[in-house]
């Protein structure tokens, strides 16, 4: 539809926008030019300058100033206010990624000049708890929004106490849509009569401040479950959702954490598991079309298999609520399953969880199926209300 963007991604080019120019005008403004006494003078002149924009950029990326002004100024002035509507990208609103939803949807806003929707998104309990003291700024921000669509009820309370309700709806997550793109990507992983696969996470402990104690038992508890999905003559894959980059020093990808898991398998336990490394959305479905089973911590790769009637047991955190957003809007029960990762309490329900699910595979892939094809038609809700907003 001519004259709409996603702007979901609009984050990291503003920060590199602002940067390059908070370097140009402190250059300008201290008359730095090419004609430095010599190489250590601008060395340490850059080093000096690169401090001062690090800590203006701390200073900025929270304050209200940043996000209400300088950044959708800086948008506004590369991109105008070029377009008739805008689409932002499904997400949660959570402790890590705070403050940059905020400027996205002030620089979306910016940028703009007709109706500002989101694809289906979640407020996560856990998040809104620990930026507590910055939820009016959230109100602020998300009132730039026309509409907010959220993936459940879960969220829908969340926000209805910062948001007119009258401007919050519900519909599927739009990852559910890849069965409208790839009706049947293929089983091309598949070897043997059982097939699992596993999806482990790492960043979520570090990012909720809770230390390598509790990651530590997460492990163990996935490694406990691949020794008796072994046991079961179960082949295991295990399939990282996000790889890690050349640059990357902080070693907590969803690579990182296969890497961790592989650590605690002797070399015959290491013959039974495959990993996988997805590089497209269709490797993805391809992988978890594979399975008979998904064992996941990131929520898109539950919602992939969720989309071909694969049954998932999500083991991640309760009060992120996103996971609960998805399977309430589907009608599945939402203890049955979800497995809290940040509660090493209920790390023990973790293979009994499997095996139930397990028991009957097709009654299963039966009722997930139904409560899908169900849903599905919904997913297009934020497209057909921007169509119709869009032409009024």
């Amino acid at each position: 539809m001519p004259g709409l963007q996603e702007v979901s991604t609009i984050t990291s080019i503003i920060r590199k926008t602002g940067s390059s120019l908070l370097k140009r005008e402190f250059s300008e403004e201290l008359g730095v030019s090419a004609h430095a006494n010599s190489p250590k003078h601008l060395g340490e002149f850059l080093s000096s300058l690169k401090n001062i924009v690090k800590t203006l950029y701390e200073v900025y990326y929270e304050s209200e100033v940043g996000i209400f002004y300088v950044r959708p100024a800086l948008c506004r002035l590369f991109n105008s206010l070029s377009y008739d509507g805008g689409f932002i990208g499904g997400h949660t609103i959570e402790a890590s990624a705070f403050f940059d939803y905020l400027i996205v949807y002030s620089c979306a806003r910016s940028i703009v000049k007709g109706p500002l929707i989101t694809y289906p998104i979640s407020a996560s309990s856990l998040g809104l708890k620990q930026r507590e003291k910055h939820l009016e700024k959230l109100r602020r921000a998300l009132s730039r929004l026309d509409v907010i669509f959220v993936r459940g009820k879960h969220s829908y309370n969340n926000l209805s106490t910062l948001v007119n309700p009258g401007r919050l709806l519900t519909a599927l997550d739009s990852g559910f849509g890849i069965r409208l793109l790839y009706e049947n990507p293929g089983a091309v992983y598949k070897a043997g009569e059982l097939t699992a696969c596993i999806v482990p996470r790492k960043d979520y402990f570090y990012f909720y401040g809770l230390g390598g104690e509790i990651y530590a038992k997460y492990l163990s508890s996935l490694k406990q479950l691949t020794e008796a999905l072994n046991r079961l003559g179960a082949e295991v894959l295990l399939v990282p959702h996000t790889l890690k980059s050349p640059v990357d020093a902080q070693n907590i990808t969803d690579e990182d954490a296969v890497s961790d898991l592989l650590k605690l398998f002797d070399e015959r336990a290491k013959k039974s598991v495959r990993v996988v490394r997805p590089r497209t959305v269709l490797d993805s479905a391809r992988a978890f079309c594979s399975c008979d089973i998904v064992v996941t911590s990131r929520v898109h790769a539950g919602i992939v298999a969720l989309a071909y009637g694969k049954p998932v047991l999500f083991l991640m955190p309760r009060d992120d609520v996103k996971v609960l957003d998805v399977l309430s809007y589907l009608g599945l029960d939402e203890r049955r399953y979800v497995v809290d990762s940040f509660n090493p309490k209920e790390y023990g329900r973790l293979i009994p969880a499997v095996t139930d699910l397990l028991q009957d595979l097709t009654g299963e892939s039966r009722a997930i199926e139904y409560a899908v094809s169900r849903c599905l038609p919904e997913v297009e809700k934020p497209a057909k209300l921007m169509k119709k907003l869009i032409s009024q």
